[in-house]
């Protein structure tokens, strides 16, 4: 239900639906809430009545009353589905639009001069964390509520500590004046009101615990608790910067509790607090887009595209905390909202009705241009094309010469009619230069003109492993040809490793004994290849077996090294034609800054080396038996979920 119950004949019992945590990161209060309460206390408070002013609200002439007691509507029932409100209602919302920016609202129930039922709200110059007797001052009041005479209440106005606010000016009713009008017609009640019923200050009964908010008051970004609370892994992140600060944490981790927490503007902990409160009023949207579908590792990815950081995080919580932590804007988009739109564009338009209207109403409420979040919607919605290009067979010693086929397999497809596959002489390198330039061209004019992109994986045998293919210039660009790296951030994979079924079972093995976690990438000595033997000794070390990725490079040696680590099974190696041991550092520190857990290092690390680190860059051996990115690889052959299994060609 979206109303409360309010028992006429007690008023103090209106300060549980003055409820402030509803309305943090909400369009209702203004994103330079701090500049303007600065200016004075009083523009503030005329800026969140023009605010609420703006939503269009209808009067409601019918208040209801049944034996006693008065249906209040919550704020979600007055903005976000019926609309309509009376001066209660209204009177409500708005104390506690003032208390979340930190104004001193009272609200007064009185009998106007025509002795109808009416409410206000007076707001103090004085701050929320005045004391009560300061903000009293001349009224009669006794913890929390006084019953001042008209007169009583009118000498509150006459030096400016007190503004009065009627609402209903906001609405229909009276042709939703200005401030200025909403502060004369209450002041003008005042002086002719026949008696006051009560007037109670709802923060000082909040404080003394009697009547706190309503901790189940509905959120006003969707059908979720107004009062959610993070699991135990957000405090056991965040609650060592609150304890800093404030030498405790708060008992409940949730909206309520946390907004309440009085930290120090400039603190760790105040930055903590507020991330908290913005991650917090996202919870809800987060998993009606279905923040909690995706796995860790992709989790992690659209946690890096939204916010250029990587994160060692596994929780969901932790992540959308993390993301409101940081300062400033990503295309003019806040990190959180680009992180809670990621997650929904990754669900591929699977989201029903409800769904998109929390995401709305909680991005309505975030200070964005509906242009920027249409841009960046639009981008997270673009495909990423892997195309795995095959270069041909291995060629067995004595075998008769036969040309090789060269073929191109994308996820998600993009044509099964016209497959991309040509034939070349292996004793002729220009021919399969002009045959792999002839495909990608081809293959470029398919995709899509959405801002998708291309990622590529060159499948080979061994004799072409390392020959820089990526780097042939091949890639038609106009009048002149690039290469592939490191715009197409290319892999490459041995054919061996990738299409038999023992080459595969090694590299299992392998990578069974690998630890992507705790363990730093293995540089391979270039004393360790000069011959087998010590090549042999070396790859039975610790640090060859248990190192998630080898980096090594060319050497003066009198065996072949890296087809013996690829026998051995190592099927990730940053492979350098010089000065690998001088690369290593570089790695290592693309390698410290990528905090994620195995499968996301697995999955990123090369396109890193390809951002972070200039050219020229190494042979990316890298073949993940998973496949890449959302692309699966099922016993070697390209299958995407999303799709079912293909038939061989784009």
């Amino acid at each position: 239900m979206s109303s409360w119950e309010w028992r006429i004949e007690n008023p103090k019992q209106l300060a549980r639906f003055v409820v402030p945590h509803l309305f943090i990161s909400h369009r209702l209060l203004p994103p330079d809430i701090r500049a303007l309460r600065d200016d004075h206390p009083f523009t503030l408070a005329g800026r969140l009545y023009e605010l609420l002013r703006d939503e269009g609200i209808r009067y409601d002439r019918e208040p209801l009353n049944l034996r006693g007691r008065q249906t209040v509507r919550q704020p979600v029932g007055i903005l976000e589905n019926q609309g309509v409100a009376n001066c209660l209602d209204l009177s409500l919302l708005y104390a506690g639009q003032c208390a979340a920016a930190l104004l001193r609202p009272l609200v007064v129930l009185l009998r106007t001069g025509e002795g109808d039922f009416h409410t206000l709200v007076l707001v103090s110059r004085l701050l929320a964390e005045a004391s009560e007797y300061d903000v009293w001052d001349a009224l009669p009041f006794q913890d929390g509520q006084a019953e001042p005479t008209p007169a009583q209440l009118a000498r509150t106005l006459t030096d400016e500590r007190m503004v009065p606010v009627d609402l209903t000016v906001a609405t229909d009713l009276l042709g939703r004046l200005p401030f200025r009008d909403a502060c004369a017609h209450a002041a003008e009640t005042i002086r002719l009101a026949s008696s006051v019923t009560a007037v109670i200050d709802p923060l000082h009964l909040h404080a003394i615990e009697d009547w706190p908010p309503d901790e189940d008051a509905i959120s006003l970004f969707g059908h979720f608790p107004g009062n959610p609370r993070f699991h135990r892994d957000v405090a056991e992140r965040f609650g060592a910067d609150l304890r800093a600060g404030l030498g405790y944490e708060p008992p409940v981790w949730d909206l309520l509790h946390i907004s309440k927490l009085p930290t120090q503007p400039g603190t760790r902990a105040h930055d903590t607090r507020l991330a908290l409160e913005e991650a917090l009023q996202a919870l809800g949207p987060f998993e009606a887009v279905g923040g909690r579908k995706p796995g860790v590792s992709r989790l992690q990815t659209i946690y890096h595209r939204a916010t250029r950081n990587d994160t060692g995080a596994e929780s969901p919580e932790v992540m959308l905390v993390q993301a409101a932590s940081i300062k400033g804007r990503q295309d003019h988009l806040p990190r959180l909202v680009r992180f809670v739109i990621g997650v929904a564009a990754s669900q591929r338009g699977r989201l029903d009705p409800e769904a998109k209207a929390a995401l709305n109403r909680w991005l309505r409420g975030q200070d964005v241009q509906k242009e920027d979040v249409r841009d960046y919607r639009r981008s997270c919605r673009a495909v990423t094309y892997w195309a795995l290009i095959y270069l041909g067979d291995e060629i067995q010693e004595g075998a008769q010469p036969r040309k090789l086929k060269l073929r191109i397999v994308v996820d998600p497809p993009l044509s099964v009619t016209d497959p991309l596959e040509a034939e070349w002489d292996p004793a002729d390198e220009e021919e399969l230069r002009a045959s792999l330039s002839g495909l990608l061209d081809r293959l470029l004019n398919r995709l899509p003109d959405d801002g998708s992109r291309l990622v590529v994986d060159l499948v080979a045998p061994y004799h072409l492993l390392t020959r820089g293919i990526e780097r042939w210039d091949v890639v038609p660009n106009g009048r002149r040809l690039q290469p592939l790296s490191p715009q197409y951030k290319p892999r490459v994979r041995w054919l061996h490793h990738l299409e038999d079924r023992r080459g595969r079972d090694r590299q299992r093995f392998r990578d069974d004994g690998a630890d992507w976690d705790r363990l730093p990438p293995t540089l391979v000595p270039a004393a360790a290849t000069r011959d087998l033997a010590r090549l042999e000794k070396w790859l039975g070390t610790t640090d060859a077996r248990r190192g998630p990725f080898l980096i090594a490079g060319r050497t003066r040696s009198s065996c072949d090294p890296l087809l013996r680590m690829l026998d051995e099974g190592h099927g990730f190696i940053l492979w350098y034609d010089s000065n690998h041991e001088r690369a290593a550092a570089s790695v290592q520190h693309v390698w410290d800054g990528l905090v994620g857990g195995e499968r996301y290092r697995r999955a990123n690390l090369p396109d890193r080396v390809f951002d972070l680190l200039p050219a020229p860059y190494p042979v990316m051996i890298w073949n993940d038996l998973s496949g890449r990115g959302d692309s699966r690889l099922v016993a070697g052959r390209l299958q995407a979920p999303h799709e079912g299994p293909l038939g061989g060609t784009s």
